[in-house]
């Protein structure tokens, strides 16, 4: 919801800039969060770490929620906000998988699509970051 953003009107060059370089800050900060170990070995991955994965992505969706973002930027800020929270659910879910095997796999089935929604908004904040 709209109101639960902090939306500034100043849509200036340097407000844009500075979004920027926050977003991507926080972005880094959940990358730090997620266990190497998922990356290496990835078939390997313990419900402890769909656990972390699902903490690093909600601390990201929470700290975007602090970010300021310019009026014309909302629909990416929403946008991204919106993914990491359902990549925080989705990992949530599939910790649980030998509590509830069933949701795990339809979670596994979404996962995909949520992944080309990240692909999809990238290309989005790229094209934006190119008009700044």
């Amino acid at each position: 919801k709209n109101e639960d953003l902090k939306i500034s009107q100043d849509n200036s060059k340097t407000s844009t800039l500075n979004y920027f370089f926050s977003f991507q800050e926080i972005i880094n900060r959940v990358a730090d969060k997620i266990p190497a170990s998922v990356f290496t070995n990835p078939e390997q991955v313990s419900a402890e770490q769909f656990n972390q994965l699902s903490a690093a992505h909600q601390f990201g969706a929470d700290q975007l929620l602090k970010l300021e973002v310019p009026s014309k930027l909302v629909g990416i800020h929403k946008k991204e906000i919106g993914l990491l929270g359902a990549k925080a659910a989705a990992y949530k879910l599939i910790a649980n998988y030998a509590i509830d095997p069933l949701t795990t796999i339809l979670t596994l089935e979404e996962l995909p699509k949520i992944n080309q929604d990240f692909s999809n908004l990238q290309d989005e904040i790229n094209t934006a970051a190119k008009n700044i």
